[in-house]
């Protein structure tokens, strides 16, 4: 299980893993309230995924490129792995779940209905 919390930048966000969220998501990040919020509703197969997914979310709030009219491809390449890196290097624990959530996650998905294969 990944509880705790992430430093992305200067910024600590808390993780909270809860039940079945709305939508079926999988996840989402809170910026302004500085919270990540993960479904026990997937299998250890996808969780490292959403976590990593809205790990990169904060990056692009706490990195200001939310604000940047039409960045360009390089531009936002640039600021997103040197942000990445600086995640990285500032949670170990954070990765290692990552790179092998089956060692820590603990909850069973339930049957998703048919036909829906994208992921939020």
């Amino acid at each position: 299980m990944i509880t705790g919390t992430v430093k992305i930048g200067s910024v600590l966000y808390d993780i909270v893993v809860e039940d079945k969220l709305e939508d079926d998501d999988y996840g989402y990040c809170e910026p302004h309230l500085q919270r990540i919020v993960i479904s026990k509703d997937q299998s250890y197969q996808h969780v490292g995924d959403t976590l990593l997914h809205e790990i990169m979310h904060a990056i692009w709030h706490e990195s200001g490129l939310f604000s940047v009219k039409r960045p360009d491809e390089e531009q936002i390449v640039r600021t997103t792995s040197t942000w990445l890196i600086m995640v990285i290097n500032n949670n170990p624990d954070v990765m290692k779940f990552i790179n092998n959530p089956k060692d820590h996650w603990s909850h069973t998905a339930a049957p998703r209905p048919t036909g829906k294969t994208a992921r939020k």
